[in-house]
């Protein structure tokens, strides 16, 4: 592939190369080493290309395309080349990030975190980069910025995707000739800080669009992890649910408690949108509302279980557990009162109408979303009097941002050139 040219929406650079082939890691109980020469030993002067054991252990799963993952992982432990890591939320961007910096040789530097949605326009900078005394009205000291606290480590720039405009030239600037100035300093600063950096949205598309910036989209997509959901990875949701399963015990003083074959395999069977993390939730749940020993399936949930995922998504949110009785999980839209367990939502008469669905989820959300997207267009554009510039201003995004949309679902603003 070119690489003059953003990839297809959906479609990630692929890895230069196919992953060297490697001896398996063997798996430790054991939590991290706590110091410096543990990791070191750890690690292994000669272990290769690979996840430390103890990072992998962390890492729970044993499906292909997880493993696929984790090979590309291993070897991205060990280069300090940008590294862009794709999932849905819950699939373990973060928790892979922490594992890649910590079997590598920037383990004793720091890891520093960074939630790109949360930097606010106006102290953007600053909050990457510093500033000293003075630079503005509340700078009354120097002040180190998340890009000096993560010298010699890893900077993880979680949620790029929803980095601003301003915050994209200021990362590309940085990202190329890896030095920065801190706001109000006389001149730049040199960092050798490795760039790790996260999304859950689609940004080749993204950057197709104009709507991220395909110089700095390159610059991050050196080496390039996609991770699976949980409903790409068979046999995990069990795994992962014996694996949490004793520390939420533990963590809720409570006695070990386990699933019953029935409900281990209707975890197995729901789709987890919500991943990784949506699981540990469910199980949190499970493990307080159940008295005995064994989670088990409500009455009358078992014929789901071998329809697969969508059945079992039409059947409920998540897995139902067997309670008390009487007793159901709560509605959050009831005011906190238990409502008897049912196979369907109740509807809410004060909602809006909803076609009946023709299609799978994906579609008919995707169809959702462009008849929003069009009415949307087509109200801005009338408080607008039509006028494109204008109406972007009231939408709050960019003007040729604005202007794909409108040509995308075959709108036009007002015939004076505005448009």
């Amino acid at each position: 592939m070119s690489r003059k040219s953003v990839p297809a929406s959906g479609a990630y650079p692929p890895a230069s190369a196919a992953p060297v082939p490697r001896a398996d890691i063997p798996v430790a109980p054991a939590p991290a080493p706590a110091s410096a020469s543990r990791r070191r030993a750890a690690r292994g002067a000669d272990a290769g290309p690979g996840l430390a054991p103890f990072a992998r252990a962390r890492l729970v799963g044993d499906a292909p395309a997880f493993r696929a993952a984790l090979d590309i992982a291993g070897r991205a432990a060990h280069v300090a080349a940008p590294l862009l890591i794709h999932g849905r939320t819950g699939t373990g961007k973060e928790q892979l990030a922490r594992a890649i910096h910590y079997s590598g040789d920037r383990a004793e530097q720091p890891f520093v975190p960074v939630n790109c949605g949360a930097l606010t326009e106006s102290l953007l900078e600053s909050e990457l980069f510093g500033h000293v005394r003075g630079a503005f009205t509340d700078a009354r000291a120097d002040r180190d910025g998340l890009v000096a606290q993560a010298e010699g480590g890893t900077l993880f720039l979680d949620e790029v995707d929803a980095l601003s405009p301003r915050g994209q030239v200021a990362l590309l600037r940085f990202a190329q000739s890896r030095e920065y100035r801190p706001v109000g300093a006389p001149a730049p600063r040199r960092s050798s800080a490795r760039i790790v950096a996260a999304c859950n949205g689609d940004l080749p598309a993204a950057a197709a669009l104009g709507d991220f910036r395909e110089d700095l989209f390159w610059r991050l997509a050196v080496l390039v992890i996609e991770l699976p959901t949980l409903a790409e990875r068979p046999g995990d949701p069990s795994r992962l649910a014996a694996h949490f399963l004793p520390a939420i015990c533990r963590r809720f003083g409570l006695p070990a408690k386990r699933l019953s074959p029935a409900a281990e395999a209707a975890i197995e069977a729901h789709d987890w949108p919500g991943n990784v993390r949506e699981l540990e939730n469910f199980l949190q749940y499970a493990v307080v509302m159940t008295d005995g020993e064994v989670i088990d399936l409500a009455p009358g949930r078992s014929a789901a279980l071998t329809a697969g995922a969508e059945a079992a998504r039409a059947a409920w949110p998540q897995p139902e557990i067997a309670l008390g009785p009487g007793t159901a999980r709560p509605d959050p839209h009831a005011g906190g009162a238990a409502q008897p367990s049912s196979g369907a939502c109740a509807a809410d008469p004060d909602a809006p109408a909803i076609p009946a669905p023709t299609g799978g989820f994906h579609e008919a959300k995707a169809a959702a979303v462009a008849r929003f997207e069009r009415d949307y267009l087509r109200a801005v554009l009338a408080r607008a009097g039509g006028n494109v510039t204008r109406a972007a201003e009231l939408a709050g995004t960019e003007r040729r941002t604005l202007g794909r949309l409108l040509k995308q679902h075959g709108l036009r603003g007002a015939p004076d050139g505005s448009a």
